[in-house]
């Protein structure tokens, strides 16, 4: 990592980089989808929130399997979510033969994604990573039968963050980023879930899909600039100012415009 007001002090073997078969980010937790054309269409009704209605039932079932991607075999404890304007956003997980049921479904357009450890996050319809998905149309009393998602294992990537007198960085978070264009310049966007080293330096960051990443490191992160806020002004100071250190991109440097593109491929591991 490159100290903040210290020149060239730059990590070195900043990543070892390892590429595990293409797949899927698993994420966990309460998703909102706009499912509709607009706002209003696709907007989801939370339950005890202030202007929320009922969701709706009816007499439709959308039945389906949860399959790896690469071996067709079933995938058992995938969460599989559900998403439509009238019932807001339900969830299920796979059995052991990576079958999956929601029942009691309205008559209207739904949108399916499906999460597991490991795995790059699918939504329904898709073929690859970050193509549009493909919303089911219900009528009532239509079952629904074979709405499979088939996903993809997940890359990653690994690697050691040392500071510049070689000593491992604990507590650094790590971030996969995305390259994208705004206004003419260049731009880093998070991609999937970030890492943060443990006591040796090492991070890990699972279930990518396949592309081009950057990887950037920063060491301060919110709770200690909390600490540092909350601190009271004037009084004692400790020998050497707690400055933290910059963002750092991998290969170790400062700048974006310097950063190392790192690209992780399905079924290839990359190191």
């Amino acid at each position: 990592m490159r100290k903040t007001g210290l020149p060239e002090l730059a990590v070195c073997g900043f990543v070892a980089l390892s590429a595990l078969a293409a797949t899927a980010t698993a994420q966990e937790g309460q998703q909102i989808v706009i499912t509709g054309p607009s706002a209003a269409e696709g907007m989801v009704q939370m339950p005890g929130m202030p202007g929320s209605r009922p969701a709706k039932t009816g007499t439709g079932r959308i039945v389906g399997r949860v399959l790896s991607a690469e071996t067709g075999t079933p995938l058992r404890r995938a969460q599989v979510r559900i998403s439509g304007p009238d019932i807001g956003s339900k969830s299920a997980l796979s059995d052991p033969q990576g079958r999956y049921e929601f029942r009691d479904l309205p008559a209207g357009r739904f949108t399916l994604n499906a999460s597991k450890a490991g795995y790059v996050t699918v939504q329904y319809g898709q073929t690859r990573p970050h193509e549009s998905a493909r919303r089911i149309e219900l009528a009532e009393k239509q079952v629904v039968d074979k709405a499979d998602i088939s996903m993809p294992r997940g890359s990653v990537i690994s690697g050691r963050i040392v500071d510049e007198f070689g000593e491992p960085v604990a507590d650094a978070m790590v971030a996969a980023m995305r390259q994208t264009w705004v206004n003419g310049r260049r731009r880093f966007v998070p991609a999937g879930r970030p890492g943060q080293t443990n006591d040796l330096g090492q991070f890990r960051m699972y279930g990518l899909p396949p592309g081009d990443y950057y990887v950037s490191a920063t060491l301060r992160n919110a709770e200690v600039m909390m600490f540092d806020i909350m601190g009271t002004q004037g009084g004692p100071t400790g020998s050497t100012p707690t400055s933290g250190y910059a963002p750092t991109y991998y290969p170790g440097t400062a700048s974006p415009a310097e950063a190392q593109k790192v690209t992780l491929v399905v079924g290839q591991e990359a190191q």
